[in-house]
């Protein structure tokens, strides 16, 4: 399944790859064949999380990003169990810690932290964000899908039907 672009007029171009749920009984996200072809992550190899520091949205990269906008999380093994290639969410809500607790103690913006259970998407922008020495890609959320690209018919092809945000 190849993934799909949508951009609005004079807007950044995306590039939709495939939505990724974080499993309730152990956060982690099963990664779609795109990102692995794309040498994003590779199994057995070191991933790394990020997230931007003004919008709080996390990033997947093959190697730490430079630039000071971005905030390394942490840094994770990719794992290939029965032909599912998984990795841990980053910065999961603890059930020891509140909310508050992490954003203070960790001095981490609150989009930055992945819910358990939810639905979220893997994106890239066309710029170039996917390919060279450092490969990286965003994990957004429903409504930042909605917000980044408007027209679902752009990237309906990735799902038996267009998934209902509301």
């Amino acid at each position: 399944m190849a993934p799909t672009s949508a951009s609005g007029s004079g807007e950044m171009e995306w590039i939709y790859v495939a939505p990724a749920n974080v499993q309730e009984e152990e956060p982690q996200i099963s990664v779609p064949d795109t990102i692995v072809e794309a040498g994003i992550v590779t199994p057995g190899e070191t991933a790394v999380w990020s997230y931007e520091e003004i919008t709080g949205v996390p990033i997947l990269s093959n190697r730490r990003l430079e630039m000071d906008v971005y905030k390394r999380i942490g840094e994770m093994t990719v794992q290939k169990h029965q032909n599912l290639i998984r990795f841990p969410a980053p910065m999961q809500v603890n059930p020891q810690l509140v909310r508050d607790q992490i954003l203070q103690e960790e001095h981490v913006h609150d989009d930055a932290i992945v819910e358990a259970g939810e639905r979220y998407h893997f994106v890239y922008r066309a710029d170039g964000m996917a390919s060279g020495e450092t490969r990286s890609c965003y994990l957004f959320t429903d409504e930042q899908v909605v917000k980044h690209l408007p027209d679902p018919t752009d990237w309906s092809d990735n799902f038996s039907d267009v998934p209902q945000f509301f």
